[in-house]
């Protein structure tokens, strides 16, 4: 919790060094990353309590979306399929961003990491940068002004995906009941 107070007096610092010295027009985006349940949406519910505009990561209507078009992604056509929709999602986000700085539970580089490296992570030397292109270059005009990268242990990482687990069985036994 502490290591959370700290990142969000550094982001607030920030935001009060540029508004000192004057914003551009646009938004400033800062766009909070790390592995799941390393904290992002923790510490961008506690920025938004500070007046910040925040903008969630919410992949399930794509993944819903993929699941309807019934795309593998260990498919190089399931894979660039279900790209194509994220990056097209992460576009929207970043020019849809109102405020004068806006926290990203995500941005659009880890959208980019993911895309051109999930398939070695799956032993598939898929062209990536030749199938989206097109794609990639807009994704790469969406760039985020300051990056956060919550980095935690994986024994925390581990405690925290079964706390998580039990939590969401709770939720949902109570919702069926």
């Amino acid at each position: 919790m502490i290591y959370i107070l700290l990142i969000v007096f550094k982001i607030l610092y920030i935001i009060v060094l540029l508004k000192r010295k004057g914003m551009r027009g646009m938004a400033y985006v800062i766009s909070l990353q790390g592995p799941m349940a390393s904290g992002k949406t923790t510490l961008a519910k506690k920025l938004e309590l500070h007046g910040l505009s925040v903008i969630y990561e919410n992949p399930y209507p794509i993944v819903e979306k993929r699941k309807q078009l019934n795309l593998d992604m260990n498919s190089k056509e399931g894979f660039i399929a279900n790209q194509k929709m994220f990056i097209e999602d992460k576009i929207k986000e970043f020019q849809n961003a109102k405020g004068s700085v806006v926290i990203f539970d995500r941005g659009p580089e880890d959208i980019e990491f993911y895309t051109i490296f999930y398939p070695t992570t799956i032993g598939k030397e898929w062209d990536i940068e030749t199938e989206l292109k097109d794609e990639l270059y807009k994704l790469r005009e969406c760039r985020s002004d300051a990056i956060f990268y919550l980095d935690v242990s994986e024994s925390n990482l581990y405690d925290r995906k079964i706390m998580i687990e039990q939590e969401t069985e709770v939720h949902l036994r109570s919702n069926l009941n």
